[in-house]
């Protein structure tokens, strides 16, 4: 995950690790959490949570992340533009414009290498389990 920014609010922790604010502000109570003070607003500093990420993230984290996608999925995206068959596979892809919506809610900041060689369609096969190489 590709965190750009410095400090986090409460709320931008929450989303990012799954963790409701309250949690959060019982773990800065304890010292648990170490935070940075500016005025009466609370901040994270962004090496905090790439220690928190590398150690792993709780199976409550996972499952919540998991909601929020659904829950965009179900209010925001719609069927055949940010997701659906592409033509000649199978199963439901994420298409562009539905990971881009995704990156939105989980402030990501992809980065893309234009150099990526372009997939010759002779050499693929469709299966039941998609687009296979040959």
């Amino acid at each position: 995950m590709a965190l750009e920014k410095e400090l986090f609010t409460l709320a931008e922790v929450e989303l990012i690790l799954g963790r409701k604010v309250s949690t959060l502000r019982k773990d800065i109570r304890t010292g648990k959490l170490p935070y940075v003070r500016l005025g009466r607003q609370l901040r994270i500093a962004r090496k905090v949570l790439d220690t928190l990420i590398a150690n792993g993230w709780p199976a409550t984290a996972i499952k919540a992340q998991v909601q929020l996608i659904q829950q965009v999925m179900k209010e925001v995206m719609q069927k055949d533009e940010h997701y659906g068959v592409i033509p000649g596979t199978l199963k439901p892809s994420l298409l562009k414009p539905g990971a881009e919506k995704l990156c939105l809610t989980f402030r990501l900041d992809p980065q893309y290498d234009p150099r990526c060689p372009e997939v010759n369609p002779d050499k693929v096969k469709t299966t039941e389990r998609g687009i296979q190489p040959d």
